[in-house]
C-alpha cells in the first residue's frame, strides 16, 4: 500500500520532544516492585480516540481511559467496570466507537487461584457496556462466572479488518467440554455464531482474513511430530508441513495474507538450505510449492508484519526477525520502510514499533524503548511526534544505565551474544550475570527492569544468550542438549570472565542471580568448583533436574521434544557443597517449578548449616505478578547483594 505524499513528506521533518527528567538514583524499591504505570494504549482506526490503561496509586489496579489527542490535557474520561473481581489486562478497539476489554477474572479453585481472561464491550458514546461471550453452564443455568468447575475461558482470536463489526474469539469451559469452541462475535449487540466446533485432534487453529479456519497443527506420536494441516475452503485437512523432533527444523503458519491467492500459506521454516529460520509461501495445494520471501543469513526470521491500518488488517507488509541483539522489522512497501527508518533515527538507541496508522493515514502511533527508555507512546501529527503516555514515569532516564552489545568468546570458541548493562562510575565494579529464564528463549536489546534496577544500585549486570537459546539458529538452540550444567553453564561464567577482561567488573566482587532456568543456573553455581561468585540469589529455579525432566510443563512442544533433551548437572544431589550465601525466593502456587525444589534443596542446606535466606511467597505463581508479592522479595534482594556478596 502506498501512503499518501502528504503524509511521507511529513515524516520526512518529524521533531521529537523529550521531556526533561531529573536525575533520582537510586530509585525507590516500591517503584521497581510496582506494575507499570500505563499497560497498554489503542488508538481508534479513525485516530480520533485513543484508550489506555492506568493505575492511580502505588500497588493499584488498572483503570481503563479513552482521551481525544487534541485534547489531551482535559480529556480522559474513566471507564467504570463495576467489578471487582476483574482488572482489566489490554485495550483494543474493534471499531471507532467500540472498546473492547480484556479482563482477568480472579477466582479460587481447589485451594488456588486462578486467573481466567473475559473481555467487555464498551459503546463510549452511549456508555453501553456487556460482556462479550458469556456463556452458561448446562449445570442448572448457572453462569459460569459464579462456579469454579465451570467456569471456563475466553481468548480473541483477531479482529476482521473488512468487518468492524465483528470479532473472532475462543470459548472453552463446561459448555464445550473443555475443547475450545470458536464464534463470531457482534460487538455492538453481543449476538455470536459459532464458526467452528474444535475437537481434541486439532489446536492452534490460524483463520484466515474472513474467519475460516484455515491451518491447524495435530500431534503425531511417530518420531513425535507436530503436524501442521490445511485446507481449501470448504475442502479437507491435509497436511503440508511437521516440526519434528529427529531434526527440529521450525514450521509455524503465520496466515493467509494474499486476498488474490487464498491458498497460499505464508510460514515460517526452517530447513537444512540455512542454520537461520525464513519465511516462506506455500501453495497449501501443493505443499512442495514453495517460494523463499524472506531470510536473513545470521539472523531468525520470526514472522510477518501485517498492515497497521484497520481496514487492511491481514493484508502482508512485511516480516520481523532477530539479529544477534534484537528483534527487527523489515517492510517490503517503500513508504512503511521510510516511515520505521525516520522513526529509529528520530529515536536512536530505541526499539521503535508501528502500531497503528488512521485511515486516513494523517495519524500514526508508534511505541518506543530502548534501556534508558522504559516504554512511551507517540502520536504522530503533522511531522510532530507527541508523547501522549509513559510506561514508567516515576523512573527518570539519569537513573538508568546503557547497553553494550557484545560478542562473548566462550572457551570452546563458541559466540556467546551478551547483554552488558553498565552503570556510569569508576571501573571496576561488581558485577551481577543474570541467565535468563527458558532456557529455549532469548534476551534481546531493550529496557529490562530487573538488569536496570540493578545497575540503578550500581552493578554491572551481565545477560549472556548461552547455547540452548533460541532465535539465534538452528545450531545454537541445539548445542545446549542435555548440556545443562555443562557447557551451559561455562557460558555463563565466561560472560562474567569476559566483563572482567573488559575492564568493567571487578573479579573479587561478583554474584549471579536467575529465575526460572536462570535459577536453576544459580543453584549449579552455587554447586559447582570452583567456586565463582561471591554470593548467588536462585528464583523459582529447578534444583531437581530429575523431576523437572519427568514433569516438564507447558505445550506439548515442551512435553514431547524438549524433554529428551534436559539432563546435565543436578544441583540437588551436590547441596551438601554449598559454602557461599544464598538468597532462594519460590512462589507456592508455582506450577512450571512447582516449590518443592526450592524446599528441599533448602532443607539440604539446613542440614549443612548453610547461610541463606528463604522466602516463599503465598499465592505467588512462577512468575512475580503483584506489587505486594514484589515487595516480599525485592528489598530483601537488593539487601542480600549489599551485605552478604562482599560488596
Amino acid at each position: 500500500m502506498r501512503l499518501p505524499a502528504l503524509l511521507a513528506s511529513a515524516v520526512l521533518s518529524l521533531t521529537v520532544g523529550f521531556p526533561a527528567l531529573a536525575a533520582a538514583r537510586p530509585v525507590p524499591v516500591e517503584v521497581w516492585a510496582d506494575r507499570p504505570y500505563v499497560r497498554a494504549v489503542s488508538m481508534n482506526p479513525s485516530g480520533t480516540r485513543f484508550a489506555m490503561l492506568q493505575r492511580l496509586e502505588r500497588g493499584g489496579r488498572y483503570v481503563p481511559f479513552t482521551f481525544d489527542p487534541s485534547d489531551l490535557e482535559n480529556s480522559p474520561v474513566r471507564i467504570t467496570i463495576g467489578n471487582d473481581d476483574v482488572e482489566p489486562q489490554s485495550v483494543f478497539w474493534a471499531n471507532d466507537d467500540i472498546l473492547i476489554l480484556n479482563l482477568v477474572l480472579e477466582n479460587r479453585l481447589n485451594n488456588r487461584i486462578i486467573r481466567l481472561p473475559r473481555f467487555l464491550s464498551v459503546n463510549v458514546e452511549t456508555g453501553e457496556t456487556f460482556n462479550l461471550l458469556e456463556m452458561r453452564s448446562r449445570e442448572r443455568g448457572v453462569k459460569t462466572a459464579r462456579r469454579g468447575v465451570t467456569l471456563g475461558q475466553g481468548r480473541l482470536v483477531s479482529v476482521l479488518g473488512a468487518d468492524p463489526e465483528h470479532v473472532l474469539m475462543m470459548w472453552s469451559g463446561a459448555d464445550t467440554n473443555g475443547i475450545a469452541d470458536y464464534y463470531k462475535v457482534n460487538v455492538n449487540t453481543g449476538a455470536r455464531e459459532r464458526v467452528l466446533r474444535s475437537n481434541d485432534r486439532l489446536e492452534s487453529y490460524i483463520f484466515d482474513r474472513n474467519g475460516q479456519a484455515r491451518a491447524a497443527q495435530k500431534y503425531d506420536p511417530n518420531g513425535p511430530r507436530i503436524l501442521t494441516l490445511a485446507r481449501t475452503v470448504g475442502g479437507e485437512w491435509e497436511e503440508i508441513g511437521a516440526l519434528d523432533s529427529r531434526n527440529r527444523f521450525q514450521f509455524t503458519v503465520q496466515g493467509f495474507f494474499e486476498a488474490n491467492h487464498p491458498n497460499a500459506a505464508t510460514a515460517v521454516i526452517g530447513d537444512a538450505g540455512s542454520d537461520f529460520t525464513g519465511v516462506y509461501a506455500i501453495d497449501i495445494t501443493d505443499p512442495s510449492n514453495r517460494e523463499l520471501l524472506f531470510r536473513v543469513e545470521g539472523a531468525d526470521a520470526l514472522g510477518a508484519l501485517t498492515s497497521p491500518v484497520r481496514s487492511r488488517t491481514g493484508e502482508l507488509v512485511g516480516f520481523s526477525y532477530a539479529d544477534r541483539h534484537r528483534s527487527r522489522d523489515y517492510y517490503l512497501d517503500e513508504n512503511y520502510a521510510m516511515l520505521q527508518a525516520q522513526f529509529e533515527a528520530a529515536f536512536p538507541d530505541r526499539n521503535v514499533s508501528i502500531l497503528s496508522i488512521s485511515e486516513d493515514q494523517s495519524t500514526i502511533l508508534v511505541y518506543t524503548d530502548g534501556p534508558r527508555a522504559p516504554g512511551s507512546w507517540y502520536m504522530i501529527r503533522n511531522g510532530q511526534a507527541i508523547q501522549i503516555a509513559q510506561r514508567e514515569p516515576d523512573i527518570p532516564a539519569k537513573a538508568l544505565s546503557p547497553v553494550m552489545e557484545e560478542i562473548v568468546t566462550a572457551r570452546d570458541g563458541r559466540e556467546i551474544p551478551t547483554l552488558m548493562t553498565i552503570p556510569e562510575g569508576k571501573d571496576p565494579k561488581p558485577g551481577i550475570i543474570m541467565p535468563h529464564g527458558g532456557p529455549w528463549v532469548r534476551d534481546v536489546y531493550g529496557y529490562d527492569e530487573w538488569a536496570q534496577m540493578l545497575a540503578n544500585q550500581g552493578y554491572v549486570v551481565i545477560q549472556p544468550n548461552y547455547r540452548g537459546s533460541t532465535g539465534l539458529g538452528r545450531e545454537h538452540w541445539l548445542a545446549g542438549d542435555n548440556r545443562w550444567g555443562h557447557e551451559m553453564q561455562d557460558d555463563v561464567d565466561d560472560a562474567m570472565t569476559h566483563a572482567i577482561a573488559r575492564g568493567w567488573v571487578d573479579p573479587e566482587r561478583t554474584a549471579i542471580f536467575g529465575w526460572s532456568y536462570g535459577g536453576y543456573a544459580a543453584f549449579v553455581a552455587a554447586t559447582r568448583e570452583p567456586e565463582r561468585y561471591n554470593c548467588i540469589a536462585a528464583g523459582a529455579g529447578v534444583a531437581d533436574i530429575s523431576s523437572i525432566r519427568a514433569a516438564v510443563s507447558g505445550s506439548r512442544f515442551a512435553r514431547q521434544f524438549q524433554k529428551p533433551t534436559i539432563s546435565g548437572r543436578n544441583p540437588m544431589e551436590d547441596a551438601g557443597q554449598v559454602t557461599r550465601p544464598m538468597l532462594i525466593v519460590h512462589g507456592d502456587r508455582d506450577a512450571t517449578v512447582p516449590v518443592e525444589h526450592s524446599r528441599r534443596f533448602v532443607s539440604r542446606l539446613d542440614g549443612i548449616g548453610a547461610d541463606y535466606t528463604y522466602i516463599e511467597i503465598e499465592d505467588m505463581g512462577h512468575s512475580p505478578f503483584e506489587y505486594a508479592q514484589n515487595m516480599q522479595w525485592y528489598p530483601e534482594l537488593l539487601t542480600f547483594f549489599d551485605t552478604k556478596c562482599g560488596f
